[in-house]
């Protein structure tokens, strides 16, 4: 067991480092009066008992480590991740973090769905820009688009670019 736990916590810190650049693991330790064991989050040495000892975009990281951990650990073949909007919460200074931490995951024969908002930020393009076999679904141009998408220029501008990144 105690094995299996140093595995999981050397993969989830090789995912949640590249976005919080500080050191991380988990400890499995038992829960309060009871018999069951539950990972925790060791972020730069303090263990977090309660998600709110992280930023929201921390809790969805570590979430979203742990679940590509797990993927990584149990999955010797190649593995999918369905994960939408991961770039909701994150301030510009994380973006480049978040978007490695993806680019890591399918840097093995690993698949990634990504959904996103489009806004004008560095996260999708860099995941583009930095990933070979990629395909997009672009909702704007086969989904039912509200009025105010459909006049605002940027956003016609920033799918079309993305578009062409994907198809390059």
């Amino acid at each position: 067991m105690q094995q299996n736990t140093r595995a999981i916590s050397k993969v989830f810190s090789d995912f949640a480092e590249d976005f919080m650049k500080l050191p991380c693991s988990l400890t499995l330790e038992l829960l309060k009066g009871n018999k069951t064991k539950l990972f925790y989050p060791v972020i730069d040495k303090k263990p977090r008992y309660d998600a709110e000892e992280l930023s929201e975009s921390q809790r969805f990281f570590v979430d979203y480590s742990f679940r590509m951990s797990l993927l990584n650990f149990f999955y010797t073949t190649g593995s999918f991740y369905i994960c939408e909007t991961p770039d909701s919460s994150l301030d510009i200074s994380y973006e480049e973090n978040a978007a490695n931490i993806f680019i890591k995951y399918i840097s093995s024969p690993n698949v990634l769905i990504l959904t996103t908002n489009l806004n004008n930020t560095s996260f999708i393009k860099t995941i583009i820009s930095k990933t070979k076999n990629k395909k997009i679904l672009n909702l704007l141009k086969i989904g039912k688009v509200s009025e105010v998408q459909q006049k605002h220029e940027m956003l016609k501008k920033l799918s079309d670019e993305l578009e062409v990144m994907c198809n390059a």
